[in-house]
């Protein structure tokens, strides 16, 4: 995701099926912009709002099904005020009625994670 257009759209009018969402970030460590709970769009919204304003490029590089969810192994990196990202999660969205219900991320390298969003 780039901080181009279809990011300042997105955040205008996010979707439907993230109205209800929980993200959550189940990693260790110190709370930070991108830990802990976010409940309902306007959460996720500033969430995915820090993701973009540090320059984050998330690559997506498998995509896993199953009956009640879906897996996407992603890697991010970036680079930002000196501070580099180069990590690997997997994000967890589980599916109520055919929507996003809650997300759950796994997060390879914490102590990376923790100083590029602190």
């Amino acid at each position: 995701m780039d901080g181009g257009p279809k990011a300042a759209s997105w955040f205008s009018s996010p979707p439907l099926y993230l109205r209800t969402a929980v993200f959550l970030s189940n990693q260790p460590g110190p709370p930070h912009l991108v830990s802990g709970v976010a409940q309902g769009v306007s959460e996720i919204v500033k969430r995915a709002e820090v993701i973009v304003e540090r320059e984050v490029t998330l690559e997506i590089m498998h995509v896993v099904v199953g009956r009640e969810g879906v897996a996407l192994l992603l890697h991010n990196t970036g680079e930002w005020k000196g501070k580099l990202l180069d990590e690997y999660l997997t994000t967890v969205c589980t599916l109520r009625e055919g929507k996003i219900a809650r997300l759950d991320t796994y997060i390879s390298d914490v102590p990376m994670v923790d100083a590029y969003f602190v």
